[in-house]
């Protein structure tokens, strides 16, 4: 259960409500709150309206599982889909467009050999 709530004297006020599971979250420096959500490719933020909405990010055909925002606006995201046995990190930026993908070496070899952690997903 993810809650977005408004501090009220010694009492916190629900302001919405999400039944969903989130892998990752983190807060744009516009203070936007990102969010990793279980089934999605692209990361979801909760709007002024308090409305759960995709966001401009896309890792398809991945699904997130961790973000990190880095200087710039930038967002480091580590992604992966167990039936297609890949996995990656991705550098976006603001605008959502895929800047650097680490998914293979040198030899076109995978660097990250173990994507099972995404078959829950």
């Amino acid at each position: 259960m993810l809650q977005r709530v408004k501090p009220e004297g010694t009492n916190l006020k629900v302001m919405s409500e999400f039944n969903i599971e989130v892998f990752g979250m983190a807060v744009t420096p516009s203070n936007q709150l990102l969010l990793c959500a279980k089934g999605k490719t692209r990361l979801q933020h909760i709007s002024s309206s308090g409305d759960l909405t995709d966001s401009v990010y896309d890792v398809s055909p991945l699904l997130p599982i961790a973000i990190h925002v880095i200087s710039d606006n930038k967002l480091i995201v580590g992604a992966g889909n167990d039936k297609l046995k890949r996995s990656a990190v991705i550098i976006m930026n603001k605008k959502g467009d895929k800047e650097t993908v680490y998914e293979h070496d040198e030899h076109n070899q995978p660097l990250f050999n173990n994507p099972s952690i995404y078959h829950y997903m």
